[in-house]
């Protein structure tokens, strides 16, 4: 029995690893350890803000996040970060790896919003470079790289913005011989642009530190030693808290260099907790602008954190100071370009290193070194010139500036000129190169040399004002007053005249552009302008009277007015000449002349014929055009209920025909014209005709009459507000006709169909948080079943063996 037990309470122990071993996987227990991520094969990949990690990682098919790219290069591999914004909440981890490149291209930028962006571990060799790193709010503490034991890291050309109240730059932890070069800080209010713990032998160069806190920190704590570092051609401005800060508690930060720098109102400060500081550290070539740190007597020159000051005697014995400058102005270009002017102290006071060949900007230093991190080139700046054909020109006096770094005497006959091709017998142009070269250093540049015949000379002069018609038949040229060209003589007639205006009948000023060119292409332009003045208007009709009529030529004139102001009616001014035999009692054609003068002297002219007929005789014949119409109002009813509905009203003529005072019958298909009311505005008149089949047709109008046939019934309504109807012609029956455009009464009932209302969601419907396999799930109830079943069988077994 007793082994019959042991085996059950072995068989349940095992079952009780098993389940545990699966809740610990399934996070129940603890989280799953962190997965140590192996080296990949690449030897390159790309990342992209636009990419994506089931990419293969190439150019064309980039990944999108860091941390993929890291995971997919073999050691000695790079990571190229396309340029693009990446808004990183996750950090990048480099570990146990060699000589991994994390290259950004140029605009790229790491919006960071977590405490280390990017840590290196283990990864001796690693390269960050060409990024552009920001904290999304003030609030964060992040600092974008750490390099934790990791020797000889190389941090470059990178920028960092704003990372937060307590945050920093770059965090070096026991990384030895790391190059930090061509940084910029900016704005950084709290830490550390460049925390150095106990690491030795780095070598910070030609950053630029505008911040607000502290530049650099050199932390000696519990035995952690920064020490052997060099500090040099570095540009410290606005650290209120120490351009370097020396932070000693349990430990020292011996045998560091600080040379070539520019301090411009930054101290520098230490921290210790021992009465004697060990910074043995060396100033040298430095320049002081307005800081704690300088003087040679005992100012407050060092700020302990406990708040007493330190007198300058007290480091004194530890500080080797050389060829330190305190000076009112660092000589920058300005407070935001902190490259220096040739008038800077900095320039050639600097140290000679000789561990970095070029400054920030990688320019090559000469052999006295500027101090801070922007080395002062030879300036030389040079301009286009033309010369003219056949001279002999000075090409010095294509040179603007000449100058050799802190040497304000000019340097231009010390320029060398290569004029290789130069030949000013021939006309073109021809570029002009120019060197100038100081301790090795040589700057260059070039211009072009334009040479140009002597241009022509051209004279012109305005057109006289006139008619658009006569400017059509007027010569251009003889505007040209001279066209003459020292090489080619007289141009008179081969000046090119180009009109850039469109010269119409429109009253104005026009400009016609003159260019003379000789036969080396030179040229001269000359404009002159031609002012247009307009013809009055003048308008006239002919005319048809009869014999004994009276009549006024006058009113053969349409419209008269001024061509350069249409305001000004010339009715009045028009003179009229008859013909000569003109008589109201002749019948005949005769032709009136008319003539009109503008206020600008122009004229216009026009002619209209009278036409005088004899009296016509009245045959009998009755013409369509002149029948008689008798009309009498009758009020009609209900033509249009929705008018009546609308509080119009209904008005109907009934209107008889006659012919010489005889009704015709109504039925007889004869065809009139019936007029349309004389107040009535045409534009707003339509008509219908309702035929036998009661539909509706239109009717023409015709010189303000209807068109009608007999039989049928006729209506004309005002379209304006449809509330005068006249029935012309003889109603047949008292239907109502049907209005073509009025629309029937919408007798569809409302549509009470409900919409579709969203439901609720149901329980099934909301997402499981957390939900897991569900054969997983199954395994362990399984498994949690038979564990019960079995103790229940132990329990059994122990109590029957007591028994």
């Amino acid at each position: 029995m007793k082994r019959l037990q042991s085996k059950i309470g072995r068989l349940l122990l095992g079952y009780i690893l098993v389940l545990a071993m699966l809740l610990s996987g399934l996070g129940i227990f603890g989280q799953v350890p962190a997965t140590v991520r192996a080296a990949g094969t690449l030897p390159e990949a790309w990342v992209s803000v636009n990419g994506d990690d089931s990419n293969d990682g190439s150019e064309a098919s980039p990944f999108k996040t860091i941390q993929k790219g890291v995971d997919s290069i073999a050691d000695d591999g790079t990571v190229h970060l396309k340029s693009g914004t990446f808004e990183m909440s996750t950090r990048v981890n480099v570990t146990d790896r060699n000589n991994v490149r994390i290259v950004g291209e140029e605009g790229t930028k790491i919006i960071t919003t977590v405490g280390y962006v990017i840590t290196v571990t283990n990864s001796p060799g690693t390269v960050i470079s060409g990024i552009y790193f920001i904290s999304k709010f003030m609030s964060d503490e992040t600092w974008p790289i750490q390099i934790n034991a990791s020797d000889d890291a190389k941090i470059k050309n990178c920028v960092f913005e704003r990372q937060g109240e307590y945050g920093g730059g770059i965090h070096l932890l026991r990384s030895n011989h790391a190059l930090i070069l061509n940084n910029t800080f900016l704005n950084l209010t709290s830490a550390a642009g460049i925390l150095n713990q106990g690491s030795t032998d780095a070598a910070i160069v030609n950053n630029v530190m505008n911040i607000q806190d502290v530049g650099i920190g050199l932390y000696a704590i519990n035995g952690v030693h920064p020490t052997w570092n060099v500090i040099f051609n570095n540009t410290f401005s606005g650290a209120v808290n120490g351009a370097i800060l020396f932070y000693q508690t349990g430990g020292d930060s011996a045998n560091n260099y600080v040379f070539n720098n520019i301090f411009n109102n930054s101290p520098i400060r230490a921290y210790n907790d021992t009465a004697t500081p060990d910074i043995a550290t060396i100033f040298a070539n430095n320049i002081f602008k307005k800081n704690l740190f300088s003087g040679a007597a005992d100012p407050p020159a060092v700020k302990d954190k406990g708040n007493a000051l330190a007198p300058y005697s007290a480091y004194a014995a530890v500080l080797d100071l050389r060829d330190n400058f305190d000076v009112e102005s660092a000589g920058f270009v300005s407070a935001s370009d902190l490259h220096l002017q040739n008038t800077s102290p900095a320039v050639n006071t600097g140290h000679a290193s000789g561990a970095i060949d070029g400054d920030r900007d990688n320019n090559p230093r000469d052999s006295q070194h500027d101090i801070g991190a922007y080395e002062r080139q030879p300036s030389l700046k040079v301009k286009d010139m033309p010369f003219a054909k056949g001279s002999t020109p000075n090409l010095k006096d294509m040179i603007v500036e000449a100058l050799l770094p802190g040497n304000d005497a000019d340097q231009t006959d010390n320029v060398v000129i290569d004029p290789t091709g130069f030949d000013t017998n021939t006309v073109g142009e021809y570029t002009i190169n120019f060197s100038l070269t100081f301790e090795g250093n040589t700057v260059t540049a070039s211009a072009i040399a334009k040479v140009k015949n002597t241009p022509p000379i051209l004279e012109v002069k305005d057109i006289v004002a006139m008619s658009y018609e006569d400017f059509l038949l007027f010569d251009l040229l003889s505007l040209v007053t001279l066209a003459w060209d020292a090489e080619d003589g007289d141009l008179s007639y081969d000046v090119a005249i180009s009109v850039y205006a469109n010269v119409s009948a429109i009253p104005g000023d026009y400009v016609v552009t003159f260019t003379a060119i000789d036969s080396n292409d030179a040229e001269t332009t000359k404009t002159a302008t031609v002012r247009i003045l307009a013809t009055p208007t003048l308008t006239v009709e002919d005319k048809t009277i009869f014999v004994g009529d009276v009549f006024v030529p006058r009113d053969m004139i349409v419209e008269a007015f001024d061509g350069d102001d249409n305001s000004i009616d010339l009715i009045s001014s028009v003179a009229i000449t008859a013909p000569s035999d003109y008589d109201l009692n002749v019948p005949g054609t005769y032709v009136f002349s008319f003539r009109v003068q503008g206020r600008n002297g122009f004229e216009a002219t026009a002619t209209a014929t009278l036409t005088i007929e004899e009296v016509p005789i009245d045959t009998g014949t009755v013409d369509i055009a002149d029948l008689e119409f008798d009309i009498s109002l009758l009020w009609g009813t209900d033509l249009y209920d929705e008018y009546v509905a609308k509080d119009r009203e209904v008005k109907a003529y009934d209107v008889r025909y006659l012919v010489n005072g005889n009704e015709q019958d109504p039925f007889n298909p004869v065809e009139v014209r019936l007029p349309i009311p004389a107040d009535w505005d045409l534009r707003d008149v339509s008509c219908w005709h309702l035929n036998a089949y009661d539909s509706w047709m239109d009717i023409t109008q015709i010189d303000g009459y209807v068109r009608t046939e007999g039989g049928a019934a006729y209506y004309v309504f005002d379209q304006g507000d449809f509330s005068l109807f006249i029935l012309l012609g003889n109603i047949l029956t008292r239907s109502e006709p049907t209005d073509p455009d009025a629309a029937e009464p919408d007798a569809t009932e409302p549509d009470t169909t409900e919409s579709d209302a969203t439901e609720a969601p149901g329980d099934d419907d909301i997402p499981p948080v957390g939900s897991r396999d569900n054969s997983t799930l199954w395994i362990l109830l399984g498994l949690t079943i038979m564990l019960l079943a079995l103790g229940a069988a132990l329990i059994l077994l122990r109590r029957q063996s007591r028994a």
